[in-house]
């Protein structure tokens, strides 16, 4: 486009009538003013002018309006023409549509910093949006609570739907915290079923608990899919607040997590608030962490051994093994505290191999001394049985060995029996079909149910030690441990009790049918050596 002295347009080219909408004939001799979008203030315009009278040349960006109303962004040069005494002769803007270009950069700004599945704040973006929550916090003194919300056994969800089925229901979550929070929190998803919620509007701890309890509504109804299928899901909630809980984002979100670790400890469905000792098990857990990598290779695990016996002649039926593991720094830990580690971090399918060979490599060995010690009982993971390779694998370990299948006792847990069912119930039958014996261990205590108890293919329940604990004292424990024995005898299984530790106990259990048992009563868990010394 060139203009005169007074900006009025002299002649376009073809582009401009392409770009714009009108013809030469329609802007001849007008003022490009036209063109505005009405988007820039007055001063816009104004520096331009000032720029292009001091300096001869203006570059920059104009949102500017086509003949048909529409509005597009501009990259434009406009350069000032001077004859030999420097007075202006004419105007010449160059310009280009770059609304492709925006489009781009929009999106690369999108993708940097914002969730592509969920459309809410990435990671960056709300570390950045935490950061700036925090200035405005500390300037004004005024405190504010950040939300770690995790999905309860999303893991499995993905593992059982599928991963577009779990990015459907993970989109859905958010369009309900974002429809429930509107106005009221930042809400961003930071990587995979995990949401942070930064809550800066609320005037007291009653409200902010009243809060919680809203986003945590968010799953009181199921989440619908295609083909009308309905599945319910929870969610758990740390929470850590500015500035008791910490003064920059990075300590503010580790801790939040810290407290949402807490609340699926304390049953999932729920909230927890940080407290300084979660802090000192965190650094616990991270360091047993780091150390059970090495507990393998290191030699550092071992073995112990406690008989099964028959309570009516207290005859010696089978041996449970348990894993230890001593640390040469951190002493001995316990296996409730390192198992669910080695579980989440996948280190359970070696360690758990491990257990399965050095078991069956010491029964052998006392077979071969001519020991009878009848079954030889192993707890296997749900995380391992999941496997399709296991059944091969204990067969293969089974085979080197050359442990007898027809001795070896494989004790589950009800949650492998959860997650697939149809899974569960093959990779059992298949282990019976090769000779191997199925306990379900700590009946109980998880999500009994008699609706998969009915044909499943296991020979033994196992009582909860929590429950024989308190018999014959307790009714309530009274009532489930005898209701656990008729309904094991009703199935024609063998019941075992564990956590004998009284003759008053054995007296009840054997009175109520109870067949089998082990305890502290009997035997404590003792070394290879000292196992062979009780039965020989």
């Amino acid at each position: 486009m060139i203009t005169d002295h007074n900006a009025n347009i002299m002649d376009v080219n073809r582009a401009f009538t392409a770009l714009t909408g009108y013809e030469e004939a329609e802007v001849i001799g007008r003022n490009p003013s036209f063109l505005q979008s009405g988007q820039h203030h007055p001063d816009f315009y104004t520096e331009l002018w000032q720029q292009l009278r001091e300096y001869g040349q203006w570059k920059g960006e104009f949102i500017n309006r086509k003949k048909n109303g529409s509005i597009y962004p501009q990259l434009a040069t406009i350069s000032a023409i001077t004859d030999e005494s420097d007075e202006i002769l004419h105007y010449i803007c160059v310009f280009e549509d770059i609304s492709l270009r925006k489009a781009h950069e929009e999106k690369l700004r999108r993708m940097a910093f914002f969730d592509p599945l969920t459309n809410l704040p990435n990671r960056v973006h709300l570390t950045h949006l935490l950061e700036q929550s925090i200035a405005l916090g500390e300037k004004s003194d005024t405190p504010f609570a950040t939300l770690f919300l995790d999905l309860d056994h999303f893991k499995h969800i993905n593992d059982s739907k599928g991963h577009l089925f779990g990015d459907q229901l993970l989109a859905q979550v958010a369009e309900r915290l974002q429809a429930m929070q509107a106005g009221n929190a930042t809400i961003g998803r930071i990587g995979g079923d995990e949401f942070v919620i930064i809550l800066t509007d609320y005037d007291c701890e009653a409200t902010l608990l009243d809060i919680i309890d809203q986003t945590l509504g968010v799953f009181n109804t199921p989440f619908v899919f295609e083909h009308n299928e309905h599945l319910r899901v929870s969610g758990s909630i740390g929470v850590a607040r500015y500035p008791n809980d910490g003064y920059d984002s990075e300590t503010l979100l580790k801790n939040a997590d810290t407290a949402m670790y807490l609340a699926k400890k304390n049953g999932r469905s729920g909230y927890a608030f940080y407290s300084p000792d979660l802090t000192d098990r965190s650094v616990q857990h991270v360091r047993i962490q780091s150390a059970l990598h090495d507990a393998v290779d290191k030699e550092q695990l071992s073995l112990a051994y406690q008989p099964q016996y028959r309570l009516e002649d207290n005859a010696l039926v089978g041996v449970e093994v348990l894993l230890r593991w001593e640390h040469p720094q951190l002493g001995f830990i316990p296996p409730s505290l390192f198992i669910p580690i080695a579980e989440k971090t996948g280190l359970i399918q070696h360690i758990g191999q491990w257990v399965l060979k050095a078991a069956c490599q010491q029964g052998r060995a006392w077979l071969e001394q001519g020991l009878s010690f009848g079954k030889l009982a192993v707890n296997v993971s749900a995380l391992q049985l999941q496997r399709a390779e296991f059944v091969k694998q204990l067969a293969d370990i089974t085979e080197q060995t050359k442990f007898p299948l027809e001795q070896l006792e494989i004790e589950i847990t009800e949650s492998f029996l959860l997650h697939n069912q149809q899974h569960a119930f093959n990779t059992l039958n298949e282990l019976r079909e090769l000779g191997v014996d199925v306990s379900l261990d700590d009946f109980g205590t998880g999500y009994s149910s008699l609706s998969y108890l009915k044909g499943l293919p296991i020979n033994k329940l196992k009582i909860d030690r929590s429950f024989v604990n308190d018999v014959p004292e307790e009714s309530d424990s009274n009532a489930l441990v005898l209701a656990i024995i008729a309904m094991g005898n009703a199935l024609d299984l063998r019941v075992v009790a564990e956590g004998i530790e009284t003759k008053q106990q054995i007296d009840f259990l054997t009175q109520h049918g109870c067949q089998f048992g082990q305890g502290y009563a009997f035997a404590k868990p003792l070394t290879a050596r000292d196992f062979v010394s009780l039965i020989s």
